[in-house]
């Protein structure tokens, strides 16, 4: 899971409660429309599945390559007979869900799907199957700082146009947490 945390400077408008708090509900709905900016930049980015597998499919272990032929035998996965048929479950399973507070604003941005650290890599990238890599499918590590540069420019200026002050980020912090 990784995780966006931004904490935004009121400090100009402090001392005028009703103007407070105006601004913090102000500012959970300009994270809204920024995690639903978010998630589509996700879907352009990661969620565009690349060509059919390469193969022979390079498994990551000889357990994890017998553990997916068992699935396929005992009817689990999806195959025509030769190959993988993909749903489009995963590529569809990215969220950015806000949470908020008086003056801090969380982006939570994740993938449903439990295969995905093994597809998109965790936080350090370590996890994904050198198959998919091979396949074409981009490390969600490597993908993400550019789609969080473009994230915090929208929130900026989704934030300058709703309140009409400038945005001041205190601190912006940006924390890579192993998905779960």
């Amino acid at each position: 899971m990784f995780f966006v945390n931004y904490t935004y400077n009121i400090a100009p408008v402090e001392g005028l409660d009703v103007l407070v708090n105006t601004t913090a509900p102000t500012v959970f709905r300009v994270a809204v429309q920024t995690s639903q900016y978010a998630e589509a930049l996700l879907r352009v980015r990661l969620g565009t599945p690349p060509r059919p597998a390469v193969h022979p499919f390079l498994f990551a272990t000889e357990r994890s390559r017998r553990y997916y032929f068992y699935l396929v035998r005992a009817g689990r996965v999806r195959t025509n007979g030769r190959r993988y048929l993909r749903s489009g479950r995963l590529v569809s399973s990215w969220r950015v869900l806000p949470r908020g507070g008086s003056r801090r604003v969380r982006l939570a941005i994740f993938n449903q799907a439990r295969v995905s650290q093994f597809v998109f890599g965790n936080a350090s990238g370590s996890r994904q199957v050198p198959g998919h890599r091979v396949t074409g499918w981009p490390l969600a590590a490597k993908q993400l700082p550019a789609i969080l540069r473009e994230t915090n420019a929208y929130f900026e200026r989704r934030y300058d146009e709703e309140v009409g002050l400038q945005f001041v980020t205190l601190q912006r912090r940006v924390r890579l947490k192993e998905f779960r």
